[in-house]
Formats: C-alpha cells, sequence, structure tokens
C-alpha cells in the first residue's frame, strides 16, 4: 500500500474517493490511509523527558540483571541474580506499566548455582526464553507469563561444558531462538533454537570465532534478515579486538560470513542493537572506562563500519545495553556513568557515523544497569540496583507522537464523519473548501497533530497551496526544475519526482524479453517490467514435460503484483490423432486458459505451444490466441488451437505457464512486438 492510485476503492476518481472512517474525521482535518483501507484523522501528542520514582524489584541486592519485553501480555521481564543467607540464586520477575508507572508480581527462581539468565521474547509462540551458565555449561528455558507471574518449562542444554559468555536474540521471520557464547576451548559457538509448547530444542552448534573471545552481543537485523554478533576477540598473541560476525539462519542451523574488526583494541561489555529507521548496527562498548560506538552497515554476509567514536567517561563495570526507541526512532543506550550511575545516552545515527545527547542520569548512586523499551507506553525500563534492593525506573524521552508518515496523507474529507461512516474525501489535485483563515496562495503543511501551518512539521508533509481563507488546492508534491530538462520525462520513486532521460523506443520486430529452463517446476513466470513498451507480445513453450501423466498445461496472467485466479473464458478447437475434432468451451468463472488439453509424461512425450497476447498493456479485455502440439496419456498426438479473455479490464504485468496437479519442465520464452 505504497501508491495511493493502487489502492482507491472501486469508483474513486482523481479528485474524490469513499472510504470508510476509523474513528471520527473532523470537518477540514487532514487524513490518512490505513494498512486495510479505511482512513484515520491526522492526530499525535508530543511528550517531554521525564524519570518516574523508582519502585522496587527485588527485596535483596540483586546483580546481573537483564531485561526483555513480552509484546503479548505487554510486560515487563527482569531476570537477576541475588543472593540470600549465602545461597546464590536466578530469578525472574514480571513488571506491568499503567498510568505511567509499574508493578511487579512475586519473582520466580530460575534456578540455584546458576549465573547470568538472560531473557528475550518470541513474538511468535509469546513465550518468553531465558538462557543461564553454571559451571557444566549452557542451558535454556522457555517461561509462560500469565498475569504478574511467570511459569517455566524444563530447562534444555545448549552447550556441555565451561563456558564464560552468552547472550541470545530472537529471529521473528524464521521463529528462531539463536544463542551465542564462549565454549571451553574458548571458541565462539552459536546454535539455533525452535520453541515448542513450553520446551525448547536446539540445532548443532556453529563455530563464529575459532580464537579466544567474550562479552558477545547480538542483535536482529530486520532489514536483512541477519544476525549481527559483535565479541571482543583475543589473537594469539593475547591482542584484543572488536570483531562483527553476520549469521544466516536457515532451518535449525546458522552460518556465518567472515569476521570484520570493528575496533584494533580491547571491547569489552559490547552492546548492540540494529536501528530500523536508518537500517544501521551500532555496537557500543567500554574501553578503559571510556564510552565507545561505532555503527555498522549489513550487506549479504559482511558488515562494514564507519570510524570509532568516543563519548566520555563510563565505569565499564557492567555490561552495556541498548535499545531501539521506535517513537524516538533512535538508540537509547544504558550504562554505568560517572561515578557508577546508573545513566542513559540517546543515538543519533547518520550514514556511517554517531552522535550522543547529553547523558541522563537516573539514579544518584552506583548501580549496574538493565534497560528494555515498551512500545506500548512509549518508556525505557531500567533495572538497577542499590546495596540492598532492586529498582526500576520509567523513562520517557521528549518525542513527537503521531500516525502521520512521510507517505500515508491521503487527504481531506469534505465534510466532518462519525467513525464507521462512509467519507468522501477530497484527493491530490482536488480542494478542501472547508477550511478557515489560509493566507493567499501560501503553502500549507500538515503538523503531527494534524493542524496546518505554513512550516514544515516533522514529518515534513505538504498538504498544499491556498486559494482562498477556506480552500487549499491539495498537492503534496512538487516538480523540479525545468530549466536544461528538454526532452526528460518527469518520473518518481514513489516518494520525489525527478527528471530522467527518456527512454528510447524499442525498434520495431520482435525483442526477447526473458527465457525460464524450468526442470521440475511447480510454476514458470515470466514478467513484464514495462507493459507499456510493446503493442503485443508472444509466449513459446517447447520441449515441455509434465511429471504426471495426462495433466494439462495452463497459462494465467499477472494484473498488478497478483496473478489472477478467475474471470478467464477461452474457446479451443482440438484435433487427435484417435478422437477426430471437437469444440471444448469454457465460462467466466474459470480459473486459467488451457493450452495443452492432455501432456503424457512417458519418455518422448513432449509437447509444445505458441500463445499471441494482444495489448495487455491496455486496461480493457485481454484477448490471445494460441497453437499447441502434445503427446498425450495415450500415446497419440493432440492439436489445438483456441482464443481467451481475461475479463478484467486490467493491464496485464506478467504470464504464469504450470501444470494442473503436478510439475512442469521445458523452456518458456516471453518476447515482445515493438511498436512500428
Amino acid at each position: 500500500m505504497s501508491n495511493l492510485s493502487d489502492l482507491l476503492p472501486a469508483g474513486g476518481g482523481g479528485l474524490t474517493a469513499e472510504f470508510v472512517a476509523s474513528g471520527a474525521l473532523p470537518n477540514g482535518t487532514p487524513i490518512i490511509l490505513n494498512a486495510n483501507g479505511t482512513v484515520t484523522a491526522v492526530a499525535g501528542s508530543s511528550v517531554a523527558d521525564s524519570v518516574t520514582s523508582p519502585v522496587n524489584y527485588a527485596s535483596v541486592e540483586p546483580s546481573q540483571m537483564r531485561s526483555a519485553y513480552d509484546t503479548t501480555n505487554n510486560k515487563v521481564i527482569i531476570c537477576y541474580r541475588q543472593y540470600v543467607s549465602g545461597v546464590g540464586s536466578s530469578m525472574v520477575v514480571v513488571g506491568t506499566v499503567s498510568s505511567g508507572s509499574i508493578t511487579f508480581g512475586t519473582p520466580v527462581t530460575i534456578g540455584t548455582s546458576i549465573t547470568n539468565p538472560y531473557p528475550t521474547f518470541a513474538t511468535t509462540s509469546g513465550k518468553v526464553f531465558i538462557s543461564y551458565k553454571s559451571t557444566s555449561g549452557v542451558y535454556g528455558v522457555v517461561g509462560t507469563v500469565s498475569g504478574t507471574s511467570i511459569s517455566l518449562g524444563s530447562a534444555a542444554t545448549i552447550f556441555s561444558g565451561g563456558n564464560n559468555y552468552h547472550a541470545n536474540v530472537y529471529d521473528p521471520v524464521n521463529d528462531k531462538i539463536v544463542v551465542a557464547w564462549t565454549n571451553s576451548s574458548t571458541n565462539g559457538q552459536s546454535a539455533v533454537g525452535t520453541i515448542s509448547g513450553t520446551s525448547i530444542s536446539f540445532g548443532t552448534a556453529v563455530v563464529f570465532s575459532s580464537t579466544n573471545c567474550a562479552y558477545h552481543a547480538i542483535c536482529y537485523d530486520s532489514t536483512n534478515e541477519k544476525i549481527v554478533i559483535a565479541s571482543n576477540v583475543f589473537s594469539p598473541s593475547n591482542a584484543q579486538e572488536g570483531k562483527a560476525v553476520v549469521g544466516t539462519v536457515s532451518g535449525t542451523s546458522i552460518s556465518f560470513g567472515s569476521a570484520v574488526t570493528y575496533v584494533s583494541a580491547p571491547a569489552e561489555y559490547n552492546g548492540i542493537s540494529y536501528d530500523v529507521a536508518k537500517d544501521r548496527v551500532l555496537i557500543s562498548w567500554s574501553a578503559s572506562s571510556v564510552l565507545n560506538a561505532v555503527v555498522g552497515s549489513v550487506s549479504g554476509t559482511s558488515i562494514s563500519f564507519g570510524s570509532v567514536a568516543t563519548f566520555g567517561y563510563g565505569t565499564g563495570a557492567d555490561l552495556i545495553n541498548s535499545v531501539y526507541n521506535t517513537a524516538l526512532k533512535q538508540i537509547v543506550i544504558g550504562y554505568k556513568g560517572t561515578s557508577s550511575y546508573p545513566s542513559t545516552r540517546t543515538v543519533e545515527i547518520t550514514g556511517l557515523s554517531a552522535t550522543m545527547a547529553t547523558p541522563i542520569v537516573i539514579q544518584s548512586s552506583a548501580g549496574n544497569v538493565a534497560i528494555v523499551y515498551d512500545p506500548d507506553s512509549n518508556t525505557v525500563n531500567m533495572a538497577t540496583n542499590t546495596s540492598t534492593v532492586g529498582r526500576s525506573y520509567l523513562q520517557t524521552f521528549a518525542a513527537i507522537l503521531t500516525n502521520l508518515t512521510s507517505t500515508n496523507f491521503v487527504g481531506i474529507p469534505d465534510k466532518a464523519y462519525a467513525s464507521g461512516a462512509t467519507a468522501t474525501v477530497n484527493l491530490q489535485g482536488g480542494v478542501s473548501a472547508n477550511q478557515s483563515n489560509l493566507a493567499l496562495n501560501t503553502d500549507y503543511y500538515i503538523q503531527f497533530n494534524g493542524t496546518l501551518a505554513t512550516s514544515a512539521g516533522t514529518p515534513s508533509v505538504k498538504a498544499g497551496i491556498s486559494l482562498s481563507a477556506t480552500s487549499l488546492h491539495i498537492d503534496n508534491g512538487t516538480i523540479p526544475a525545468q530549466t536544461g530538462n528538454s526532452g526528460k520525462n518527469l518520473t518518481t520513486n514513489g516518494t520525489i519526482t525527478s527528471w530522467a532521460a527518456a527512454p528510447t523506443p524499442p525498434a520495431a520486430g520482435m525483442t526477447l524479453i526473458s527465457t525460464v529452463t524450468a526442470d521440475n517446476a511447480a510454476t514458470v513466470d515470466l514478467l513484464i517490467s514495462d507493459p507499456s513498451a510493446y503493442d503485443n507480445y508472444i509466449l513459446i513453450g517447447s520441449a515441455i514435460s509434465s511429471s504426471g501423466n495426462g495433466n494439462g498445461v495452463v497459462v494465467q496472467f499477472k494484473v498488478g503484483s497478483a496473478f489472477q485466479l478467475s474471470n478467464y473464458k477461452f474457446i479451443r478447437t482440438r484435433i487427435t490423432s484417435d478422437t477426430g475434432t471437437y469444440l471444448f468451451t469454457k465460462d467466466n468463472v474459470a480459473t486459467f486458459i488451457s493450452v495443452i488439453n492432455n501432456l503424457g509424461n512417458a519418455t518422448g512425450r513432449l509437447g509444445g505451444f505458441n500463445m499471441t497476447i494482444y495489448s495487455p498493456n491496455l486496461a480493457k479485455t485481454t484477448v490471445s490466441t494460441w497453437e499447441s502440439a502434445a503427446v498425450n496419456s495415450s500415446g497419440d498426438i493432440g492439436i489445438d488451437a483456441g482464443v481467451g479473455f481475461l475479463n478484467l479490464n486490467s493491464a496485464v504485468t506478467g504470464f504464469r505457464v504450470y501444470s494442473v496437479s503436478s510439475n512442469i519442465s521445458g523452456t518458456f520464452s516471453l518476447y515482445g512486438l515493438s511498436k512500428s
């Protein structure tokens, strides 16, 4: 839903269209297009920096804190280590954010004699996963949140043997947990886990560092669908440097590209996050009590880095945490700052450079740090500690919260409408005549809260230009300068317009567009990038065979982004060496055009066809004719000729060939008949 022209309801014209209102639409207020095709008034608010008073999540001093957020139950999950009467235990507690404050349930014991509990949330299963270590290895357990408590399944072994460091992350595309750790041979290893109910199983461990490594940090790059692991790596001479690897999950395994150095010096207490808006990875670490950061860009199975930036002092005595704040569209770093005070900093990424804001001190006494972002309350939860208790703070960062983006403005309704009503909307090129107090002949921009102003807001979205005090010509685009662009075409990438050289018309005659050689394929697709480049098209299939015996070969047309499954009609004359001639007719409920009626699958029983498609670039019924020949399941020769229609009144953008109920092999070529 990126182009308005693709989304207009039936009957929508170039100036107005009708949409169903989702929420009330005030008179004259700009509206946005929702993913389900409804419209909503532009609305938003601004929030200021704030930090709540602390709330205790542990009644004794905790350490080794790590946090996650359960988006299914809208809960904060804090794991930590504690000592009571000389007995060490790892704990997990559930927090609930409501009305600007947080409350906690009763802590649940993960286990005794285990350390470094590390939670993450798996969105598909709605489960919490916690990895932890002991002297005998690395383990994992699945947790189920219910109300203010969490129940834990049986522990699964990830690695058996001595180890030092571990970290985990969730891959939402593959619905897998990825764990990284240092094994007893001091190599870096990783394994992929699959959650089923309240248990988890792991695939075979894969080495990502063949030398000693520590301080692993791991994140998921949602744009490239990759795992990134940052580690402090020791060379054989015991020199230290920060290195990162890119991992690709496939099934229950993971493969890695080559390690890339991001700093040729020690990189301790690594933190890592992915900036969704900027498509960048940020690695932060401590070295000699100095906070450092570097920006990385993933490409394929590798990652490239900008220059290391230094951002003042921190104690470096605990792992650095970082999270992506979707409201700010920035990464927030949590760390132990000056005097070991728990602190946060926001990070603005530009290209491969990072700029950090002034530190915000959360607690004026020493404490370790774990942070997690709560998208439901737009707060960052910091779990820290004093010498006697565990404390939680909610931090809100100054931000503008709005449903307006740079691309979802659709128009302005002609009057006020109630939620659920069908609204008439003035679109691009139309005029909104229900405004007030506009300055004549002035550009107006939509503000985050839906009002109009003469200066750009955040994001910058132009509403149009005023025609009078009450009328606005709706136009959020601009035409670039025409000087020096004679003979060029105006084009757009969906966001901005620009001039481009006019394409050279194709030479008259028959031009090969694409060829596909299929080997036992379910379908064969041949696409048209520019339907207007040719008057007609010819689709040829040769040396066709089917994995099934007696199945037909059919063609479907693609319109827009989808192959059509209905509205076909065809008439075919068939001559066979055994049955003679007959007429075969289909009506408008056909799901394809049948070009070969019966194709045998014995050795040497092949078929071929030649289909001409006339003017598929026009938004009207698409007509095609074809001839085919094939050896059928009985070994007889069949010859077909016919005419087919797609009754959809839309331009065709591609063709799909397949064999009904079986796979297909052969060579398929698409030609364009150039305009003369």
